[in-house]
């Protein structure tokens, strides 16, 4: 499964420096964008094409879960 992370203000910041296949565990924050804390919706959330500062409406990259076959 896979969720896009769009920002809501120009405002989008990455918690740590932002890198393709970064681990997050269930409720760990992300991102902060303004007022809003972004958090990990998956058990094991896989960050992916992540876009160091996007503009308010863009995307900002992936939230990835593992799915089994």
């Amino acid at each position: 499964a896979v969720e896009m992370l769009h920002a809501r203000t120009d405002m989008f910041r990455f918690l740590k420096p932002p890198e393709t296949l970064q681990l997050f565990a269930q409720g760990e924050p992300i991102a902060v964008d303004g007022a809003h804390t972004i958090v990990a919706p998956f058990a094991q959330t896989a960050l992916l094409l992540p876009r160091a500062r996007p503009r308010r409406g863009q995307e900002a990259g992936l939230l990835g879960r593992p799915v089994s076959d």
